[in-house]
Parts: structure tokens; sequence; C-alpha cells
């Protein structure tokens, strides 16, 4: 039933879908209101961005429609296996985009041993 619901968006022409996952659509324009909300089945508006960059499947972000108190837009970044996404920037993401650019993170991981 959530991929018939889902093709509701990724099929629909009044916008272009820019990113989707399982459970999540970014589109160029607003989402009808009666489809967003709390009740069961409807989305859940969970960002507005004003520029957005898409990599990879679960590698993705954005300069939100939000300002902190020093009209300071924040932003969002995921990176998938990524534990701290506050080591990465949105110009940092941006770069990506340019063929043949790198950017290399140390990402700690630690493992159960049994």
């Amino acid at each position: 039933m959530a991929r018939v619901y889902m093709s509701q968006i990724k099929n629909n022409p009044l916008f272009e879908l820019l990113y989707t996952d399982t459970d999540s659509a970014f589109t160029d324009k607003s989402i009808d209101s009666k489809l967003i909300g709390t009740k069961l089945g409807q989305l859940k508006l969970e960002h507005d961005f004003l520029k957005a960059v898409f990599l990879a499947p679960k590698v993705y972000g954005g300069i939100e429609n939000l300002f902190n108190e020093n009209l300071i837009p924040s932003t969002y970044i995921k990176v998938k296996g990524l534990k701290d996404s506050k080591l990465l920037d949105f110009n940092s993401l941006q770069k990506l985009l340019i063929k043949n650019n790198e950017l290399s993170i140390s990402n700690e991981k630690w493992y159960r041993n049994f």
C-alpha cells in the first residue's frame, strides 16, 4: 500500500521529483497541504530547502528555509554511515558535484567483541 501512495508523489506532473527514498520525497514545489499532517497516511514535512544537493542514496544536504536569531539559515546534512553530520557543511557537499572532487572524513566505528 505504501508503494501505491508514494507513486502519487513520484508520478505527479505538477512538480519535479528531485530525490526519493523508501519513505521520503523531495520536490521542487510544495506538496498539497491535504497530504501533509499528523493523521494516519499523511506525510510529515521535515525540511523546506531553499537550496539542496542530492549526491547518492541517503547522501544529501540543504540550506533550510529556517533562520536562527542572527538571520543565518540552518542547514541539514544526511550521509549514511556518518555518525556526526556536523563534520560536513553544505558547501563541502556542493563541491562534490564537480567532477574529480573528493572529500575525506574520518569516522570512528565501534565493534562489539563477542
